[in-house]
């Protein structure tokens, strides 16, 4: 829905807003209005602007004043025979619990008719002054608006969705009434349920009754994120306000996070040694009937088809390499003996041999049979969520916890010894101090390494970077060799609500997760591989890694050194 703009002036006008240094989400919102308005560049140079003019503060407000002004409302039985009786949005049918309605399609922002010369300005550079005279003509003659023009009938849910920003409707290019629904999601949220999602803004009833004028439709779209920020820059200002003083900043339970389900709390020592002593067939039987019980009642994870949700606070992991398994099940173990960091429980690891197949039958689907080499792992859930999924939700105060605890975390995790499991395969020798390997002591597996295959283990820094490109470059030269969770990605730090000591409250680290490639690496490792995928993550989140590593050295030679055999093809 955004117009178009060359990418390196966009790029100048988010680092502009970037060097405003803008508490969260004011940056967030005037990038919304950049990227969301008639004429990008336009907006850019308006914004620009205001930002040398030191009116940084006031340009937010007045942004916040033009997304936040208030509507009206209109109930017309016409309406819901035009729509065909079915929510615009979603195109279901309305329930006694979630009602259809005819309501505004926009609020009606009877307070953009103002004589305030930089909120007509700030409107000018969004729309473009002819879109913007329309919308003040239209502000003044609202009463003699037919409701049919920015009216519709949509159910009770879809309603509270749309006004809040939840979901945007793009209008496909070439149609007037041709849509497409899009979610505009900001935290662990669940998607609004739709039939289909290309909504038909036409006249169903065949009638000839006047259709909805789509520059509202497409006036909601374009500020549907900012909505969304406005809302989150009012959360942000009440959990800074201190409420009922705490003595504990543990996580506070969350629609999706249950306490029971914490590492500490699953299967007392004598039971679990007792399941563990029945045969491995008979516990992957079991396994396999919780996984089938888990995905009717969680679902399936469609980026992560190798694991799956149990009952009884369990995951079940698949792996179609057996050392990894055995690493993982290793490498919890160590980080539970020797650190602090929050992590899964390991409860059960089962290798089993390949089940025989008939000649020219499909490869069944991942877990719910073996396939080749097959490696099974039961760990506990931790509660939280994805550090990826609430980025935009952390305060910059939250942001700085969550950077110290992660860097106190790393801090542990180095300083974690070399263990019997860990000794040399060849000589059965405790492991020399430069030796690259697994937690098991094995070859390491790591897709940025030749795309995952095994490798090793490498007697020292010297043989290892044999494997990759630029072997010889002195940056990657001279580094000690400590224990590495070699995954450190926002999908696998895991963040929850709590109570700070205080009485605000905020975000903090509850787990680390997916330890299957840990293992001994040069000591830059969690570094560069925290940015491997930095063209996925937001600016912000790459900030906070580089400032979790700037006690450790910072490592920026060898992230650029990184950075040069990506781009090259190296590990993608």
């Amino acid at each position: 829905m955004a117009s178009s703009a060359p990418v390196s002036v966009l790029d100048t006008i988010v680092s502009r807003i970037d060097r405003a240094g803008l508490p969260h989400p004011s940056g967030a919102l005037l990038e919304c209005f950049v990227r969301e308005s008639m004429n990008p560049a336009q907006a850019g140079q308006y914004l620009a602007l205001r930002l040398d003019a030191g009116q940084a503060a006031e340009v937010v407000e007045d942004w916040k004043y033009i997304v936040g002004c208030p509507l009206r409302e209109s109930d017309r039985a016409e309406i819901a025979r035009r729509d065909g009786h079915r929510c615009c949005i979603t195109g279901n049918t309305g329930t006694s619990r979630d009602p259809l309605s005819v309501v505004p399609i926009l609020v009606t922002p009877f307070g953009w008719n103002t004589e305030k010369r930089d909120i007509m300005e700030m409107l000018g550079a969004f729309f473009g002054p002819q879109y913007r005279d329309w919308w003040l003509t239209e502000v003044t003659r609202v009463g003699m608006l037919r409701p049919h023009q920015d009216h519709w009938l949509v159910q009770k849910s879809a309603a509270a969705a749309f006004a809040a920003g939840r979901v945007r409707l793009n209008r496909l290019q070439q149609s007037m009434i041709e849509y497409e629904a899009r979610d505009v999601l900001m935290g662990p949220e669940d998607p609004l349920p739709m039939q289909g999602k290309f909504p038909l803004l036409g006249d169903h009833s065949r009638s000839g009754i006047q259709k909805v004028d789509p520059r509202f439709v497409g006036t909601a779209a374009r500020m549907s994120k900012s909505i969304r920020l406005l809302e989150l820059s009012d959360t942000l200002a009440q959990d800074a306000t201190p409420q009922h003083p705490q003595h504990s900043s543990q996580p506070s339970p969350s629609p999706q996070t249950c306490p029971s389900t914490t590492s500490n709390t699953w299967a007392p020592g004598f039971a679990l040694r007792c399941w563990l002593s029945c045969p491995s067939r008979l516990r992957l039987f079991v396994y396999q009937v919780l996984q089938r019980i888990g995905k009717r009642l969680y679902g399936t994870p469609q980026d992560m088809a190798t694991v799956q949700r149990l009952p009884f606070g369990l995951y079940l992991k698949y792996n179609r390499e057996p050392d990894e398994a055995l690493n993982e099940h290793a490498a919890l173990n160590l980080a539970s003996l020797h650190t602090s960091i929050p992590v899964p429980r390991p409860i059960d690891v089962i290798i089993e041999p390949p089940a025989p197949r008939q000649p020219g039958t499909e490869t069944a689907p991942l877990l719910d049979a073996p396939s080749s080499s097959d490696a099974f792992v039961v760990i506990t859930r931790l509660p939280g969520f994805p550090l990826w999924q609430c980025q935009e939700l952390l305060a910059d105060r939250d942001c700085e916890a969550i950077v110290l605890q992660l860097a106190h975390y790393m801090t542990e995790l180095r300083a974690i010894p070399r263990s019997p499991a860990s000794s040399s395969p060849t000589t059965g020798k405790d492991s020399p101090s430069t030796l690259i390997c697994s937690a098991t002591g094995g070859p390491v597996r790591d897709p940025r390494v030749r795309g995952g295959q095994a490798v090793g283990p490498c007697s020292d820094e010297a043989s290892f970077n044999q494997n990759m490109r630029f072997p010889n470059d002195p940056t990657r030269q001279g580094h000690g060799i400590v224990f590495t969770h070699a995954d450190l990605n926002p999908r696998n730090i895991l963040v929850d609500r709590c109570v700070r000591d205080d009485g605000t409250r905020g975000w903090t680290v509850t787990g680390i997760v997916d330890w299957e490639t840990a293992g001994w690496f040069p000591e830059y490792w969690d570094c560069t591989k925290a940015q491997f995928e930095g063209f996925r993550w937001t600016r912000r989140y790459n900030r906070m890694m580089r400032k979790v590593f700037e006690g450790f050295g910072g490592y920026a030679a060898e992230l650029e050194i990184e950075r040069r055999s990506w781009e090259s093809g190296d590990g993608v």
